[in-house]
């Protein structure tokens, strides 16, 4: 789940599949090289070495190479702590992107008059309007709603 998150808030942003790339090349692999998967942290200047304890991949390292190795584990409530706050952040930082890209905000007017709101202009949405809906349509418009509100 630590690294779906991210992802999805990549997938969010996306305006195409071809953008993945960026992703995958920027921070997945960056990841995978410098986390300890193929040589040890230690070997790493002290920067890199901050820096690599800040990825996900540097601590679910920690966790699963002492238990393949019948090694006990150091700090094992650190690293799951961290694994699962980049858990819940990635979680909630995805809901809200996907959300923001998937629903449209649209008002009465749009959902009576046209079939594709997203891709229509103000002027085509009042032409396509049907005379069932033409008054709903001018009831729920912007001006009649703060036409409304002022009398109120």
């Amino acid at each position: 789940l630590c690294f779906a998150g991210p992802a999805i808030v990549v997938a969010a942003f996306a305006p195409s599949y071809d953008f993945f790339n960026y992703y995958t090349t920027l921070l997945v692999t960056p990841m995978f090289i410098f986390s300890g998967v193929f040589y040890p942290v230690a070997t790493l200047p002290p920067i890199a070495q901050v820096i690599v304890n800040v990825l996900p991949l540097s601590h679910a390292i920690a966790l699963i190479r002492p238990l393949v190795a019948g090694l006990p584990l150091t700090d094992p409530l650190l690293h799951v702590g961290v694994l699962v706050a980049y858990a819940l952040v990635g979680y909630v930082a995805a809901t809200i992107f996907i959300r923001r890209r998937l629903i449209r905000p649209t008002s009465r007017a749009t959902r009576c008059c046209s079939r594709w709101p997203w891709d229509l202009t103000a002027s085509t949405r009042w032409a396509l309007a049907t005379p069932q809906c033409s008054a709903a349509c001018r009831r729920s418009s912007p001006a009649a709603v703060r036409l409304q509100a002022a009398r109120r």
